[in-house]
């Protein structure tokens, strides 16, 4: 995909277009990292460590218990 650097202000940009902010998953105000290797521009998302965390469903009791194989047998156990 090219695009070009656009003069704003005393500024460079370069306009992401919308379809690749969606298939990366970042949003206007999102952090990046710019850098240079090997004379190529890299631009890197900067994530959150524990971004994420709270989209995922939380466990609840029956589905950490149904884990657990059910008992051998009804024998007490010794310690």
């Amino acid at each position: 995909m090219q695009t070009e650097i656009k003069k704003w202000g005393n500024s460079a940009v370069v306009r992401l277009p919308a379809p690749m902010l969606s298939e990366l998953a970042l949003i206007v105000g999102s952090r990046i990292e710019l850098k240079h290797e090997n004379g190529r521009l890299v631009i890197e998302p900067i994530r959150r460590v524990r971004e994420g965390w709270f989209s995922t469903p939380i466990a609840t009791d029956e589905d950490a218990f149904a884990t657990i194989p059910p008992d051998e047998g009804d024998d007490e156990w010794v310690w």
